[in-house]
């Protein structure tokens, strides 16, 4: 109380000098107050700067972590397909691979249906086109551009559905009863084999049925080739999942061939990707 009469200017108990003493000390606070205000508007401005600084450098980060560990997925994924998909068959996978690549030129260079039949017998699946789609049909196998995947699953992943999951893909896309209806015996036991739709192939890693679906490696993939402009998309790659080149053909007659609007489109679903990398192997130039 001393302290604050003397600021003041006058003696404790003198009413004369109480009034002034109260409103110095208003001035003293209210000076005070303002510091503070000011303090805290450069520690907010401080911390915001410093937060934005923060982001951007952990921004940075991440996306580096995140370029790495892509880089690093695709290799070991090669190198590790039953941990990056869990839901593959890999004795039907082995299986139907040596298949692919054992079927011999003089069918794969023939006539378009004995091709057909000697992939779906690679892929250990029936010849089947009687049967109703969805319990076995199998007609359409590597038949147009986008059923192209000899995908090999094991039987506990047969029934799984889509959910979305694959863009341009029925919502639920429920292919169990025709993997078991269709599927040959071969590798696992109750193991399936289903011509898989491509779409989403060309990303990385793959986003198309198989790989996304059924948490599948392909066995392998049949691409159409741009090749020579003088007969663009008239020979084919059979194709495993990282990309090697198991086989191709060149069809002696295109007339029950898929069409050139389907052969152009199924290019076009892997071009840029490991699986169009291939027929880079067999042609030194092409165009789609």
């Amino acid at each position: 109380l001393n302290r604050l009469n003397h600021c003041g200017g006058g003696e404790l108990g003198t009413s004369d000098h109480v009034q002034p003493t109260r409103h110095n000390l208003e001035q003293v606070l209210a000076v005070s107050l303002s510091d503070v205000t000011s303090t805290r508007h450069r520690i907010r401005t401080s911390l915001h700067r410093m937060t934005a600084m923060c982001r951007s450098r952990l921004t940075v980060v991440v996306s580096g972590l995140l370029l790495t560990v892509r880089t690093a997925s695709a290799s070991y994924c090669s190198a590790h397909t039953n941990v990056c998909y869990p839901g593959t068959a890999s004795d039907r996978n082995s299986v139907v691979a040596e298949k692919a690549a054992a079927i011999p030129s003089s069918v794969l260079d023939g006539s378009w249906e004995p091709i057909r039949r000697a992939l779906l017998a690679a892929c250990l699946l029936e010849d089947n086109t009687t049967a109703h789609a969805g319990n076995g049909y199998t007609g359409h196998c590597f038949n147009d551009f986008n059923h192209v995947d000899c995908c090999t699953m094991l039987g506990n992943r047969a029934h799984h559905e889509n959910h979305g999951q694959v863009e341009g893909i029925a919502y639920g896309n429920p292919l169990g009863a025709g993997i078991q209806r269709a599927s040959l015996d071969g590798g696992e036991e109750a193991s399936g084999s289903w011509c898989t739709c491509q779409l989403g192939a060309a990303s990385d890693p793959p986003r198309d049925v198989c790989h996304t679906q059924f948490n599948s490696a392909i066995g392998f993939k049949l691409v159409w080739c741009p090749g020579a402009t003088t007969s663009p998309f008239s020979t084919f790659a059979i194709v495993s999942d990282d990309g090697e080149l198991l086989g191709s053909g060149t069809p002696s007659s295109l007339q029950d061939a898929p069409s050139l609007r389907e052969r152009k489109s199924n290019w076009r679903v892997v071009d840029g990707s490991k699986y169009a990398s291939a027929c880079g192997r067999l042609f030194t130039s092409g165009s789609s």
